[in-house]
């Protein structure tokens, strides 16, 4: 097979891509534990807080996986593209709104 100048091998992509499912995890991870911090704080002061359950369909919530791979991957159009969609469909729930914050904030 001929391999064009600048292309990458199966393995080349393959390796990228479980990179880019490292950072993803990372970022939520960070996530988590800013969100814990922030729990752990209020409980402090005395307010009553609650977990925040998704209410996302599993169909959008499978887009919203792939809005967050698409921001890890740098792609930040197709990313905002994907969690404008999962607003216009369920414009109550608060991932897409953290995503799209992410992609302004940078």
């Amino acid at each position: 097979p001929v391999v064009e100048k600048g292309s990458k091998s199966d393995e080349e992509e393959e390796e990228e891509d479980e990179d880019v499912e490292q950072q993803v995890d990372r970022f939520f991870a960070e996530l988590d534990v800013d969100q814990e911090r922030q729990r752990r704080r209020l409980k402090a002061d005395g307010t009553k807080v609650s977990r925040r359950r998704s209410t996302l369909p599993p169909h959008l919530h499978a887009v919203m996986g792939s809005a967050n791979l698409s921001l890890a991957r740098g792609d930040t159009v197709a990313a905002s593209e994907l969690c404008m969609e999962v607003i216009r469909q369920v414009p109550h729930v608060v991932e897409p709104f953290l995503t799209l914050a992410t992609i302004y904030e940078d």
